[in-house]
């Protein structure tokens, strides 16, 4: 009797499975990192990475810092952008809504000048004490894109460029 229901049991467990679902690892890279604090006391960072067909931007919390000052980071949330528009960008740390200055803003949006992102299209707040991002109204959102090099240069040939295939 007992070998009949192990046998049953064994069925039971064959025909309900799941399938296992295969998944590729997505290569993701690396664009650029930013403390959300003063550099003597980081405590938040986010960083920004293209991973496959979605932009993401990750919220870190500092663990610690090893004997040689190398830090070690925790993932606390993460936003994935599917679907961006040409010539939209993601901008933090240099936002603000109505004049005021917040460095806990994240948007996506389209630059209407080499030194404006205004045309904001989403845009999400960092919650500090629950270490998540939640998305708030574009109402009022400006954006200040900083680029050591002069890679606002770049943007603008590329955006000629296009306006001149049309």
């Amino acid at each position: 009797m007992g070998s009949k229901l192990v046998i049953a049991f064994f069925l039971f467990l064959t025909i309900t499975a799941e399938p296992a679902k295969i998944t590729r690892a997505v290569e993701c890279e690396r664009l650029a990192s930013s403390l959300l604090d003063p550099p003597t006391h980081p405590r938040l960072s986010l960083e920004h990475q293209i991973c496959g067909e979605s932009y993401v931007v990750s919220l870190h919390s500092l663990l610690s810092v090893d004997a040689k000052g190398y830090p070690t980071w925790k993932l606390l949330d993460k936003i994935s952008i599917t679907g961006m528009r040409r010539f939209e960008e993601v901008h933090d740390t240099i936002c603000s809504r109505n004049g005021t200055d917040d460095s806990d803003l994240v948007a996506l949006g389209a630059r209407v000048g080499p030194h404006e992102l205004r045309n904001v299209r989403r845009a999400w707040k960092i919650d500090r004490r629950q270490g998540r991002f939640r998305e708030v109204s574009t109402a009022g959102i400006r954006c200040t894109p900083y680029y050591p090099g002069g890679h606002e240069d770049e943007w603008w040939r590329a955006r000629r460029q296009m306006e001149r295939e049309k």
